[in-house]
This record gives structure tokens, sequence and C-alpha cells, in this order.
């Protein structure tokens, strides 16, 4: 009888093992319904008198972050992570694989440098170097496509101290 309880213990193990493992390599990239991420990405900052500056396009091969994931029952979203490069437009595109019948969340966001107008603690205009960054987010239904219209401002100055951040 025990080598009977071992045999069916032996078989559970391999079975869960199995199991895992099937589990495991199921990813974005293996489901064969697609959500399509597509956008541009763009800059504007600020100018000496503080109105914003026309948008202009980010640089050829800038990142762009994706980050998407299918909530689960409580609506909490564990986020994947991928990247995609800009074009020489600032165009954007990739698949990712998503369950049949889900809807995924996803969030698109850059980071570069610039620069860009702020304020001294005195509040003299000046020109500083900075980061900017922007993020969009949307949930989108498995099978269909959403367009990012990403627009980076400036959030951070860093080239002199007491400078004002956004």
């Amino acid at each position: 009888m025990k080598k009977l309880f071992a045999i069916i213990g032996l078989v559970a193990m391999v079975f869960a093992i199995g199991c895992t493992k099937i589990e495991t390599e199921l990813s974005g990239d293996t489901l064969e319904t697609k959500v399509t991420v597509s956008g541009h990405a763009r800059f504007s900052t600020l100018e000496k008198d503080g109105t914003q500056s026309e948008p202009d396009i980010v640089d050829k091969n800038t990142v762009i972050n994706v980050y998407y994931g299918v909530p689960d029952k409580n609506g909490e979203v564990a986020f994947a992570y991928k990247t995609v490069k800009t074009d020489i437009d600032g165009f954007f595109e990739l698949e990712i694989g998503c369950p049949v019948g889900k809807t995924m969340s996803v969030k698109v966001n850059a980071k570069i440098e610039g620069e860009s107008y702020t304020v001294n603690e005195k509040g003299d205009a000046v020109l500083s170097d900075c980061y900017l960054f922007g993020e969009v987010k949307k949930d989108i239904t498995c099978g269909s496509a959403a367009y990012f219209d990403l627009m980076l401002l400036p959030v951070s100055h860093f080239s002199d101290p007491g400078l004002v951040n956004p």
C-alpha cells in the first residue's frame, strides 16, 4: 500500500511540475489574440515668458516604456514590461498578447533630457537642463488597438540649485 501511495505521490508531483511549466511558458508573446499599442512621442518646453513651446518630435530611438497587465478580480494589475523605440517621426508600435475576452491595462511613458525655462528662487527666468516626462494610461479590449499621444513636459530642473520645479 505504501508503494501505491508513493507512486501516486510521484505522479502528482510530475503532473504539478508539468503544469507549472506550461503556465510559465504562457506569456504575452505566445497568446494569439493581441492588442496593438501605437502612438507618437513629442515634447514641449517652457519659453522665457512662461508660455508652452510648440510640440516637437522626440529623437529617433527614444525608448518608450510599455507596462501592461490584465486586472484581477479586485481590479489590481501586476504589470509586465516591454520597451519599444521611436522612429524618425516619433512613432512607436508593438503588439502584446492578451487573453481572449479580457481587457488589458496599458501605461506608456518616456523620459528624456532637454532644456527649458524655469524660474530661480528670485523669480528670474533662467534656461536650465531638465528631465521631461510623460505618461498615458488606457484600458484596451483584447483584439483591438489603441493610440497613445505621449507628450513629455519638464518635470525636474537640475542645472543649478534653487530652481523651481513644476
